[in-house]
């Protein structure tokens, strides 16, 4: 059965490249697509997904903020956050709520698959 996963971003072209990501992998199925944070945690209560992409810099509820309450509800919560501009500062913001991984936008392609590969191996 494939992984559903859950997309916040506020940018729709960064939404429809991790859609084309999600379309190539055979495991994975994206079941929901929000613009903010607030949006990603009253899709995340309707979808159950296995796994949450957020954005870290998005309009009403960043990132940081939404992992943190989702991981309230529920630590077992897999959570991966991308950054435009992922500094020390924003690893360390990023870890430090629970989040499994961080990963550069300018890197997407390249890293966010084995991200969500490990993920799923530390469930």
């Amino acid at each position: 059965m494939p992984k559903k996963i859950l997309v916040a971003d506020d940018n729709a072209m960064v939404r429809k490249s991790l859609c084309r990501i999600f379309e190539t992998e055979e495991n994975y199925d994206l079941c929901a697509e929000a613009v903010n944070g607030q949006e990603a945690i009253a899709l995340a209560k309707q979808h159950k997904p296995d796994l949450i992409v957020l954005d870290f810099q998005m309009p009403v509820m960043n990132g940081i903020d939404a992992a943190r309450t989702l991981l309230a509800k529920d630590r077992n919560t897999r959570i991966i956050i991308l950054s435009a501009m992922l500094t020390p500062l924003h690893l360390e913001a990023c870890l430090s709520v629970g989040v499994v991984d961080c990963i550069p936008k300018e890197k997407l392609y390249a890293e966010l698959v084995p991200a969500i590969r490990r993920a799923a191996v530390h469930q």
